[in-house]
């Protein structure tokens, strides 16, 4: 009798562990990092400001150096969540302010290397890189932001 129910227990316990393990790994992927150049004048950023530069409304830095943004090619649902928008439209939205003369539609990167290495090579440069990737960022760029 004893031994059933130290097995219950047991498998409980695997089933809590096993649970714990899912959640925080689905919250780690709704979590991001905003990146920045090493040049670039700030050392924290806003999610306000964020939008603006995503949106081509902010363009240069206070230093006058150019704002040049970039993002990964799949972002999830939280990211669009995040910006207030989804995929498609954030596409439209660019797409007509490139063609009326108006912007340079942000850089899609297929990869958080290749962000990275946009990031931390063009000046005036920000990306938005999933959190469990930061560690390509450290040392390469700054971390402006960590959200949550």
């Amino acid at each position: 009798m004893k031994t059933k129910r130290l097995d219950i227990k047991i498998s409980t316990l695997v089933l809590l562990l096993i649970f714990t393990l899912i959640g925080s790994k689905a919250l780690a992927q709704d979590q991001f990092v905003i990146i920045a150049n090493a040049d670039v004048p700030v050392e924290s950023i806003d999610k306000s400001t964020i939008k603006r530069i995503y949106n081509g409304f902010t363009t240069q830095w206070k230093n006058s150096t150019k704002v040049k943004p970039c993002y990964m090619q799949i972002q999830n649902d939280a990211f669009w969540k995040y910006m207030g928008t989804t995929k498609t439209n954030f596409n439209k939205f660019w797409t007509k302010r490139v063609f009326s003369g108006n912007g340079v539609s942000p850089v899609e990167h297929g990869s958080s290397a290749a962000l990275v290495k946009y990031v931390s090579e063009i000046s005036g440069a920000i990306g938005i890189l999933r959190i469990e990737d930061q560690k390509l960022a450290e040392g390469n760029c700054k971390i402006l932001q960590k959200t949550n």
